[in-house]
């Protein structure tokens, strides 16, 4: 586990890297702590810790790869967890957005098949679902910070941020 929305995944048919990262497609989560000298973006431990409790450690995944990876060497893809019944399955892009765990993150959306279409709006869908009716990240803010504006809008973006989420918690 890296985060809300990036997975490590141990083996990958057809792939020899051992410990292969796997993003999320579709999907953009608030980012998590690697570091002692880095905080986590307001709920990116919720969108961390429900992954966590979907994909437990060694759990079977099913990934619908995107013919090509991100910037960083990373795979993109649809991403489904084996549940610990070992009957039902979740698709983990659905669950983060259903949760307002996420943001929609259309970056990877170059798809002309109409079925990736379909399943792009369905995450559509889901996202404003969550934002109206004020869950996850949306409680206090129907549009809280992005995810890549924490990462490169600097410590006083940040810090606005972290106010921000302590003023709402207050208020709950």
């Amino acid at each position: 586990m890296i985060d809300g929305d990036t997975i490590v995944v141990e083996e990958v048919a057809g792939d020899d890297r051992a410990g292969t990262h796997v993003r999320f497609d579709g999907v953009d989560a608030p980012e998590v702590a690697h570091n002692s000298h880095e905080v986590d973006a307001p709920g990116g431990a919720e969108a961390r810790a429900l992954i966590e409790a979907l994909v437990p450690r060694g759990a079977r995944v099913w990934l619908g790869i995107k013919p090509s990876g991100d910037r960083y060497g990373r795979i993109v893809a649809d991403i489904w967890a084996l549940q610990c019944d070992g009957a039902s399955v979740v698709w983990l892009q659905e669950a983060l957005l259903y949760g307002g765990y996420a943001q929609r993150l259309s970056t990877y959306d170059k798809s002309r098949d109409e079925r990736e279409r379909a399943r792009y709006a369905h995450l559509d869908a889901l996202a404003a679902q969550a934002r109206t009716q004020r869950r996850g990240l949306y409680v206090c803010a129907t549009e809280p910070l992005a995810p890549h504006d924490w990462r490169h809008g600097g410590e006083r973006v940040r810090a606005a941020e972290l106010e921000r989420a302590r003023e709402c918690a207050q208020r709950k």
